[in-house]
């Protein structure tokens, strides 16, 4: 996917494709000349669109596209989300909401009815990054100083160890994507003052 402002907060989104050679190429509009002030969005797996206008607001919907017809729909949290500032989709197609940042950070498992699952407080504020880990549910959490934890599908902390190598610098605030067919998890990173930035990609494995 490829977003292009327009003017002011009006934003298009493209839908690219890439062929055998690796070549990317603009395949079809998707959305076209809409609101996003400060948009939170994902891409599913199978290609759904998920995003929020207004992040910010206590009672702003959830808006997912469908990526064959590109049919939208809305889904209005049961419970008020204040500071959403990311949507991480869940491979049971549940959404996990980020709220709560800088201060009392909060993930909340919601269903396609706005329903709250459940919720998590985590224990402190310095996370840089969250994103889905795994075909199971799993959440990774990195930290400002690289280390890694692990919450399994029901928000419970998973006996793990992990940490990026050092010099690696994940974007504030930075989204982890889940590569399903290849399980593997792409993030953004920057060099020495936070300049020259990359994907970094790894895998987490059992021992």
């Amino acid at each position: 996917m490829q977003s292009e402002s327009l003017r002011g907060h009006q934003f298009s989104i493209w839908r690219i494709v890439r062929d055998d050679d690796d070549h990317w190429s603009t395949a079809s509009l998707v959305i076209s000349d809409i609101y996003l002030p400060c948009p939170a969005m994902h891409v599913t797996a199978n290609g759904r669109i998920v995003f929020t206008r207004k992040p910010y607001k206590k009672h702003t919907p959830i808006v997912t596209c469908e990526a064959n017809d590109f049919m939208q729909s809305e889904v209005q949290p049961s419970t008020d989300i204040p500071s959403l500032c990311n949507i991480v989709p869940k491979s049971n197609g549940n959404l996990v909401l980020v709220s709560g940042y800088p201060y009392a950070v909060k993930l909340l498992d919601i269903d396609m009815d706005g329903i709250v699952l459940r919720q998590y407080v985590l224990p402190h504020n310095n996370y840089k990054a969250i994103g889905q880990a795994g075909n199971y549910g799993r959440m990774l959490l990195v930290d400002w100083w690289n280390t890694m934890e692990l919450l399994d599908s029901e928000f419970n902390l998973m006996d793990f160890t992990g940490q990026l190598p050092g010099g690696v610098h994940l974007t504030f605030p930075s989204e982890l994507y889940f590569n399903c067919e290849r399980n593997e998890i792409v993030a953004i990173a920057s060099g020495h003052h936070f300049q020259n930035r990359s994907l970094i990609i790894f895998q987490l494995t059992e021992i």
